[in-house]
Order: C-alpha cells, then sequence, then structure tokens
C-alpha cells in the first residue's frame, strides 16, 4: 500500500484550486480580441496570487483531532451548607480525552449559574482535585509552561484549559460547590443550577462528543440547633480569663451577693458537631437556664447581674450564678429554647456558716512529727457541707504531751471535699481527737473522736504485701511496700531514698501490660485511698496463666544492714482449664460412689424379695 502524506494531499488540493481559478477566469476567443492581451495577463496574475495565498493559509501542520472526549459528574444533585464552601463530599466534574499530539491537543470547562435564588449573588467554582497526563490552565503564546497545582480554584464564567502533557488519555477532575464574593461561602439557602460546558481549543477545534451537564446544588440553611455534643463547664467564681475543659466542685457560702459564685463556660454544638460561634452563619440557639433550690440566674454580653430563677440566654452570652440566702444545693438545668433540648445540668452548694454537724475521720494510720492524720466534715442545718477557708472545724488532741494541738484550725480542701486537720506530735503514744466549732474550746457541735498514734521511731524493715492470695488470670492487683520500725509497728509516711536494692520489685511470672513498673528503688509512702498504712502502692495485672506468682525486693542502703535481705510475697493464680478437670474429676467420683450405692441397694432388694417369697 503506498501512503500519501497530509503534505502531498494538501500540495494536490492547492494545484486543483488553481488550475479551476484559472479557467474560470479565461476569456472565450471572441472576447479575447476585445481585451487587450496585458489585461488578460492582469487577471490571470491576480487569480494566481490569490490562490498561492490560500495555499500559504492551508499550508501550517494539519489540525489535531480529539477524540473520545468526555465529561462526567458523580451526581446531578448535591447539597451544600450556607457558611461552606469546597467540601470533599460534594459533585466533581471529570473532563477526559484522547490526545493525539502532546502540549497541543486540549479541551476547556466553564462553570455558569442556569437560575439560583434571586436574593442570591453566589457563583459555581471549580476547585482542582486530580489530574492524569494533563496540565491544567497553563497554555501560553508559545506553548505550554507549568501546570496550576491541586486545590487551585477557577473564578466563575472562565474557562479552564486541560492540555495533554502527552499523546494518550488525559483528564482533569474538578470539585464544584457555590461561592459568593472573592470564593466567600453562600449566604443564601435555594436551589441554585449549575451548568458545566466542555469547549474544544484551537488548534483542536473540531466538534466536541461530549455536551454540557447541569448540576442542581442545594445550598441549606446552617444547623444552628444546640446538640447533646455541646460542652458546659461550671467553674467557681466569674474569671473569663480562660478556657476549662472539666466542672469544678463550686462550694459557696450562701449569704445573698451581687458578686456571682459561679460561671457556666460553654460551647454550643450541633448534630455535626460544628461549633456554634454566634456568627452570621452560625449564630446557635438561645437557651432557657433555670435553677431549683438555692441561688438565682445572671446572663449578659457584658457586665452580669442576678436576675432571677429562670431565664433566657442568648447564644455567647455569660451564664453566671449567684447566692441568694438560701443554703442547700442549687440544680441548674440549661435546654435550648427552640429544640427544648436538655443540653447540661450543673450543681453549686450554697452552705451557711453556722456549723449544725461535725463529722472525723483517720487519714492515717500513724504520723510523725507533723502530718495530717485527721480530716473533717462540718455540715449545716440543711445536710451542706461547710467549704470555707478554715472548714469551720478546728482539733483538739485528748493528750496533749502526744499530741499538741487544742484548737487548730482544719483546712479545707475542695478537691476532696474534707477538711484535713494537720497535728503536731511529740512524742510515741496514741492521742484522741475531736472535732469542734470553735478555737477557743466553747463549742456547741462536737465530731466523734478519732484514734492517732504517733511515732518517732525510724525505718528498720520492709515487707512486700497483696491485696489478696489468689487472683483469676489477668486479674487486677494491689501490690505494697510496708516500712516497720524495731517494734514490728509501721511507721509514718516520708519519702525514701534507695529503700529498695536495684531492681526494685521482680515477679516470677510476666504481669499484664496494662501494670505499673515496679522498678523504682527510691520512693515516698504515705496513705491511700485504700490503706490507712502509709505504704508505697502499685496496680498490677496477674499473669494470663495459671501457677504461682513471687514478687520478690530487696532492702536497699536506706534500711539497716541486717534489713537489707530479700522480702517475698506469693500469690496463686488459678488456672481454669486445671479447676474443670477437677470439677470433672470431682463429678465423675461422685458419679462412680453413686453406682456402687445403689447397686448395693439393688442387691438388698433382690434379698428381700427373696426372703418374702420363702
Amino acid at each position: 500500500m503506498i501512503r500519501i502524506s497530509q503534505g502531498e494531499r494538501d500540495a494536490s488540493a492547492r494545484a486543483t484550486h488553481l488550475e479551476a481559478a484559472t479557467r474560470k477566469f479565461l476569456v472565450t476567443t471572441n472576447e479575447r480580441k476585445q481585451m487587450s492581451i496585458k489585461t488578460n495577463f492582469k487577471r490571470i496574475a491576480l487569480v494566481a496570487v490569490a490562490a498561492l495565498g490560500m495555499g500559504v493559509l492551508s499550508s501550517v501542520p494539519s489540525q489535531a483531532i480529539l477524540n473520545a472526549d468526555y465529561i462526567t459528574v458523580t451526581a446531578a444533585t448535591t447539597n451544600q451548607k450556607i457558611g461552606e464552601t469546597y467540601t470533599s463530599t460534594g459533585a466533581f466534574v471529570t473532563i477526559g480525552f484522547l490526545a493525539g499530539t502532546a502540549a497541543t491537543d486540549s479541551v476547556s470547562v466553564t462553570a455558569s449559574l442556569v437560575s439560583g435564588p434571586s436574593t442570591s449573588s453566589s457563583l459555581p467554582y471549580l476547585r482542582l482535585t486530580e489530574t492524569s497526563n494533563a496540565l491544567v490552565d497553563s497554555r501560553t503564546t508559545s506553548g505550554v509552561s507549568g501546570s496550576a497545582a491541586l486545590t487551585a480554584t477557577t473564578s466563575p464564567n472562565v474557562e479552564t484549559t486541560i492540555i495533554a502533557a502527552a499523546a494518550g488519555q488525559a483528564y482533569a477532575t474538578f470539585a464544584l460547590y457555590m461561592g459568593g464574593t472573592s470564593n466567600a461561602a453562600p449566604t443564601v439557602a435555594g436551589t441554585y443550577v449549575v451548568r458545566i460546558t466542555p469547549r474544544s481549543q484551537a488548534p483542536s477545534n473540531n466538534g466536541l462528543i461530549s455536551t454540557f451537564k447541569d448540576v442542581t446544588l442545594t445550598v441549606a440553611a446552617n444547623d444552628n440547633v444546640a446538640s447533646t455534643l455541646s460542652t458546659f463547664y461550671i467553674q467557681s467564681g466569674v474569671s473569663d480569663l480562660y478556657t476549662p475543659t472539666t466542672d469544678s466542685v463550686v462550694s459557696a457560702v450562701s449569704t445573698a451577693s451581687t458578686t456571682g459564685r459561679a460561671r457556666i463556660f460553654y460551647t454550643q454544638k450541633n448534630a455535626a458537631g460544628t461549633a456554634l460561634a454566634g456568627s452570621t452563619s452560625l449564630p446557635g440557639e438561645s437557651m432557657t437556664v433555670s435553677i431549683t433550690g438555692a441561688g438565682t440566674l445572671g446572663s449578659a454580653a457584658g457586665a452580669v447581674s442576678s436576675i432571677g430563677r429562670s431565664i433566657t440566654v442568648k447564644n455567647t452570652d455569660s451564664i453566671v450564678v449567684f447566692s441568694d440566702g438560701t443554703s442547700g444545693t442549687g440544680t441548674i438545668t440549661i435546654k435550648g429554647a427552640t429544640s427544648g433540648t436538655t443540653l447540661a445540668t450543673k450543681t453549686v452548694s450554697f452552705y451557711s456558716t453556722t456549723v449544725a454537724t461535725a463529722t472525723a475521720g483517720l487519714v492515717s494510720s500513724v504520723m510523725g512529727a507533723s502530718g495530717a492524720a485527721v480530716y473533717g466534715v462540718a455540715k449545716d442545718s440543711t445536710g451542706t457541707a461547710i467549704s470555707s477557708t478554715t472548714g469551720g472545724l478546728y482539733a483538739f488532741s485528748s493528750d496533749l504531751t502526744v499530741v499538741s494541738d487544742s484548737g487548730t484550725a482544719c483546712a479545707w480542701s475542695s478537691a476532696d471535699s474534707v477538711a484535713y486537720c494537720t497535728l503536731t506530735g511529740l512524742k510515741g503514744g496514741t492521742a484522741k481527737i475531736k472535732l469542734g466549732n470553735s478555737s477557743a474550746g466553747a463549742n456547741t457541735v462536737t465530731s466523734n473522736e478519732v484514734t492517732v498514734r504517733v511515732s518517732l521511731q525510724p525505718i528498720a524493715s520492709i515487707k512486700l504485701t497483696l491485696d489478696k492470695t489468689t487472683y483469676a488470670p489477668n486479674e487486677k492487683a494491689t501490690l505494697r511496700v510496708v516500712g516497720y520500725d524495731a517494734a514490728g509497728l509501721v511507721v509514718p509516711g516520708a519519702a525514701y531514698t534507695n529503700l529498695l536494692a536495684s531492681g526494685g520489685i521482680t515477679s516470677s511470672m510476666a504481669l499484664g501490660s496494662s501494670s505499673d513498673t515496679t522498678t523504682a528503688v527510691s520512693f515516698t509512702t504515705a496513705a491511700t485511698a485504700t490503706s490507712t498504712d502509709p505504704v508505697k502502692e502499685y496496680t498490677v495485672y496477674m499473669p494470663a496463666s495459671g501457677g504461682t506468682v513471687t514478687f520478690t525486693a530487696t532492702g536497699g542502703s536506706a534500711l539497716p544492714a541486717a534489713a537489707q535481705v530479700k522480702t517475698t510475697v506469693t500469690a496463686t493464680v488459678t488456672d481454669s482449664g486445671a479447676a474443670a478437670l477437677a470439677a470433672v474429676n470431682a463429678l465423675a467420683t461422685t458419679v462412680a460412689s453413686l453406682r456402687t450405692l445403689i447397686t448395693t441397694l439393688t442387691n438388698l432388694v433382690l434379698k428381700i424379695q427373696k426372703k418374702v417369697k420363702a
């Protein structure tokens, strides 16, 4: 087969064109007689020049042809919200084609608005999200240079060019969304119809197979209803210089005051977890805030005063709690004014400074020269704990030669909701401690008595203890280090250096991964939530398999030389398989016994029957 190049076909076409043009302008024999030869040649020359001019215009390389072009949209309808621009869940437009020539074949795409709400000025935007074998929006007069970056945004009604970087399949994908001036988020809810129009770009100006696509975008009003995802935190006082992440225990004197006793910090969030920050597009909703029991409420954007016991609060305005002279608990309930959803419930304790009852408890079984060995709780006539600076209680010792305190103030701890009484020990022995409501001893209210032991002896030995002797596999256990004096009595809590030898406490079996590290050799002993004896406490998880687990430690240089020896504590971890086997064996033994008994009874019955017949 003989192949004819495109250039040869173009040359042949020009020759045919020239011949036809020449014949058209030649005159007949009679006409030539009436026309000068000079004029005739001028006409021929003009025809030739025109024909040659046509040939020059068509002498550039042949036009490239686009093949298999297409336009796809992931969704004919999609949603957007006021205040939103690009989202990864919207509609995506893909323009692609089969290119024959690199850096030459190209198409463009334009997003334009077909219809929308009459009050809206928003227009559609295209955001580049993906390309393959394509340079996007980068044609120059001399060819192609560079390419738009991913996330680049094309303004409304502006063509974006997709140019093939090489021969073959090429495409680009764009996210479609509505935007306002300077790509701001839309502010008007409604239905928007957007037209995506492809167009062939020169020199590939052949018609495209693909046609425009229309996409319907529904811009919805924001969800401005506060949900239970909203956060509310109550704090003592009214400072707004920080943002809390937890509640504090609020207890305040009940005396009526214009000064706020507590403030509730909050952030409204809708069902999607989006913060409703009070902006134009996300204003949130007002709230109804009410208090039952003691106290009143106030709210404002600035300075706050008491308003009442049930108020309406605009989103972002403060919520402040006031005392009204009533003792007891104030329960605050916060609801969405529109939705009626209960968003939060908080409590505040208001107390009278008049003590009605007092209770004493033991913090530590032993104290040294000084220690908070006793705690107390004072309550008013409503049973509300009095959480003043002093706690409203004072400590009195039954033996001032052992514990010298008489009328020592106990200090309230808001973290633990008790008043700790720091006592002074003078010598070894015991004393009974009673709490009263007067430092001068003129107590109208007194507490129960607790016995405190004072020890001034140094540590002489240690022991390891466990809270149980038998555990299930992986069961949580409490391992303790306890210090004793020479008389075998528990010593007061203290900070020790090298109480254990190198390695700390070791285990004969592998413990659970969540176990505390037990390798420390220096630490502090103190009373804990589970032990009034001062100890060093570890939480460990027993081995996964059954057996005997032994914990071992060696006394360190903080102990006398004679006590620098190994100490152990052992526990049994039950083997569920062995236990099951033992149960089966026990059952088998029981069955065998029953079988023997049945056989014996059967023989006895047979003997009786024989005698009866005889």
